[in-house]
């Protein structure tokens, strides 16, 4: 089950309990990594990925599923663009309603 929080509390929690680090892609925008992956870009500390999901207005979206690792992180619209690729009813792909 997907879930979007805008609490820090709840992000690094979530974040450390799966084994997740705070990060910054190239492109300059925040993200989370994880293990061994390759890392989307450069590890940063909790205080600069912190400010600057605030000053940001970001939110985490993540799967409550146990072992699962899928989030996204970024601004309100760009969270909603997310969940709803994520959801082909949302896209019409499920095809017409009954």
């Amino acid at each position: 089950m997907l879930r979007v929080t805008e609490d820090l509390i709840e992000v690094r929690h979530w974040a450390e309990h799966h084994g997740g680090r705070p990060c910054r892609r190239l492109d300059g925008a925040l993200a989370l990594c994880f293990g061994r992956e390759a890392s989307p870009g450069l590890v940063v500390e909790w205080a600069e990925f912190e400010s600057n999901f605030v000053l940001g207005r970001c939110v985490l979206v993540y799967d409550e599923a146990p072992g699962s690792h899928r989030c996204f992180v970024g601004p309100e619209r760009e969270a909603r663009a997310y969940l709803d690729a994520l959801d082909p009813c949302t896209r019409g792909a499920a095809g017409p309603t009954p």
